[in-house]
């Protein structure tokens, strides 16, 4: 099977995962992506082609790098016989580039976020809604990495049968093996908590500041990876005591030493309504790899498997007050419990299996 990617970005985690596990399954891939600004990443694992360069969120701006790249995609796309496109931008300028050849390739439709303009009652929501539901019509298959996003938005908002989609989570490789290993904290130490990735959810900060306010030298916070926007300055972790900003790291390279250095993983989050309600946090399935115990959000999926399988605390980032004082009354009993917890549960909540293998039969069966 020959199969194109189209990618947004170049070093995100997940699309290096996507393309290297497909490959394992049997797939030759090559990519074409666009650039931005974003955390840096191992080289991608196949050969590639840059489209030109574009910003975040700007759609109608990214037009014109769009129209520029229709004519490198037309002609890749000749050589494949299925493109994965990641995001509904990409998978509709696939279809377009793909317009009146002659063997068309089977199209791929990847979905890592359910954005407010896919949900929103305004006019602009209604079309965005309109044009998914015309492009899903015209996949072959469509790549969730959540089940939520099928039962939460797909199934009764677009009212589109559940057997077009195959959940891919955000999972780590079968063969990523790590060691779950870590020395004793001595006594009295601070319980230091980890939060990683993009760090961009306003009211985690907050909350974690709150934390190292009312318990001064009980507690350390490690920030890794990329700030986002200004809910998260340098200048203002470097203002906060008991706060570090360690920068950014590469997936999944440094992942050993970045959960090996923490006592509990930061996986909370208050960004956006349908991100709190459906998505999957990278986070949660590698504090799973590394045994972390986690601090989750109330009303999310992963806080009902952390609830499930009791690997940790829940919060409600709503009430930033009432959440620090859960953290703070967190201690070393606690996280030696949700620890011995989490070292036992089943390894394929948090690692691949053979989604990808069910993927490329999809796609073999045409």
């Amino acid at each position: 099977m020959k199969l194109l990617f189209l990618l947004p970005v170049s070093t995100q985690a997940r699309f290096h995962r996507r393309i290297t596990h497909m490959q394992k399954a049997g797939a030759d891939a090559r990519a074409l992506t666009f650039e931005r600004d974003y955390l840096p990443g191992k080289p991608l694992p196949c050969p590639i082609e840059t489209l030109g360069a574009i910003g975040h969120g700007r759609y109608l701006h990214r037009l014109t790098t769009y129209l520029g790249a229709l004519r490198r995609i037309r002609q890749a796309a000749r050589h494949a016989e299925a493109i994965h496109a990641f995001g509904l931008d990409l998978a509709l300028l696939a279809w377009l580039a793909t317009r009146g050849l002659a063997h068309p390739p089977q199209l791929v439709y990847e979905v890592g976020d359910i954005r407010e303009a896919q949900t929103g009652s305004s006019l602009a929501s209604r079309i965005v809604r309109a044009v998914e539901q015309f492009m899903i019509h015209r996949c072959q298959v469509v790549v969730v990495t959540s089940p939520r996003y099928i039962t939460g938005y797909y199934a009764p908002v677009l009212n589109i049968e559940a057997g077009r989609f195959l959940v891919i989570e955000n999972k780590l490789p079968i063969d990523f093996h790590v060691s779950t290993h870590r020395p004793a904290r001595p006594v009295d130490a601070p319980l230091r908590i980890g939060y990683f990735g993009l760090l961009r959810c306003r009211r985690s900060w907050q909350t974690l500041q709150r934390v190292l306010q009312l318990a001064p030298g009980r507690f350390e916070v490690l920030l890794r990876g990329k700030l986002w926007g200004e809910a998260i300055t340098e200048e203002g972790v470097a203002n906060t005591a008991g706060a570090t900003f360690d920068g950014p790291y590469i997936s999944p390279d440094d992942l050993p030493s970045v959960y090996g250095s923490v006592d509990i993983v930061w996986a909370a989050h208050h960004h956006g309504a349908n991100n709190l309600q459906w998505a999957r946090a990278n986070r949660f399935y590698e504090a799973c790899a590394f045994a972390r115990p986690m601090i989750g959000q109330l009303g999310t999926v992963d806080g009902e498997v952390i609830a499930e399988h009791d690997l940790g605390c829940l919060i409600d980032l709503s009430d930033i007050e009432t959440a620090a004082n859960r953290v703070v009354g967190l201690d070393d009993q606690h996280i030696a419990t949700w620890t011995e917890h989490v070292a036992q549960v089943p390894e394929h909540i948090y690692r691949h299996t053979d989604e990808h293998e069910q993927l490329l039969a999809l796609l073999d069966q045409g």
